[in-house]
């Protein structure tokens, strides 16, 4: 799947004169988004990939409307072997009209290598968790044993808690995790992906994040330059942030782009090295 989205960028830049944009006072004629988020079936039976497209276009104003709105569900059927695509078309009347400020100021960030991905910017942005989000990561990450044995005294559990609460070592976490523009995208057999597409004054550009991580970055530009196809790559966090102002918050792409997502990768992280934080 990771390979067809790649195919349809390369197909989308090659019909278009496609250039970076230049100028925060480009005119944007269209911006589409495209998320899709599963995993390859292996013939197991239901929905294996889930996805969403939004549209917008400038109107009189030059405020964006949301134009166009689907989601899109694949499965393998109850067999595993009967594959389907449904498109399940989203009302529009509920979305308000995106100012072109909060567009603009998004498309302006999407222009700037900030390299921000550092314990001080997410620490400013992170909420505070919880003792009961904390249990339910532990939960789920297979971690819980370190509530029944190796914290199996109350001093200890709440001083692991009160740990991750105020989130210990997130420096540490940050250089291990390891976001950096040279980074490659390909990941085989899982993917979750969202891919940007701006038009602008008969040119495209294209950007793509992968979520596989929790946090999207960092984010791969691309551009066809007289047949030669070619990418770089940015990480500004006030890309996701910034979005945020004018996507509809019930959608699948506004909670993807969500800077607390990276909180679950950081709670998994700890658990697996907490026996290396003891004082």
């Amino acid at each position: 799947m990771t390979k067809v989205y790649f195919s349809c960028i390369f197909l989308l830049l090659s019909v278009f004169n496609c250039s970076f944009l230049t100028a925060q006072t480009d005119t944007i004629t269209k911006i589409t988004f495209s998320y899709s988020v599963g995993g390859s079936s292996w013939s197991r039976p239901g929905i294996y990939s889930k996805g969403e497209f939004l549209e917008l276009v400038p109107d009189k104003d030059g405020n964006f409307i949301y134009s166009i709105y689907f989601k899109t569900f694949e499965s393998a059927g109850d067999d595993g072997k009967t594959f389907t695509q449904d498109t399940l078309m989203m009302p529009l009347f509920n979305h308000k009209a995106a100012s072109k400020k909060n567009v603009y100021g998004w498309v302006k960030e999407l222009l700037v290598d900030r390299d921000n991905f550092t314990a001080g910017y997410l620490l400013s942005h992170l909420k505070k968790l919880s003792k009961k989000e904390i249990k339910k990561a532990a939960i789920e990450s297979g971690s819980d044993d370190f509530v029944l044995s190796n914290y199996n005294e109350r001093s200890d559990i709440r001083a692991l808690v009160s740990e991750i609460k105020r989130f210990k070592n997130l420096d540490v976490f940050v250089k291990d995790t390891g976001v950096h523009c040279s980074h490659p995208f390909f990941v085989e057999d899982v993917w979750n992906m969202l891919i940007v597409t701006i038009y602008s004054n008969n040119n495209v550009t294209v950007f793509q994040s992968q979520f596989l991580d929790g946090i999207g970055q960092p984010i791969m530009r691309c551009s066809n330059n007289n047949g030669e196809y070619k990418t770089d790559s940015i990480i500004n966090l006030e890309v996701n942030r910034v979005a945020q102002k004018f996507l509809p918050k019930s959608t699948m792409i506004y909670k993807v782009l969500e800077i607390n997502n990276i909180t679950n990768a950081y709670m998994r992280w700890y658990f697996e090295n907490a026996y290396m934080f003891t004082d």
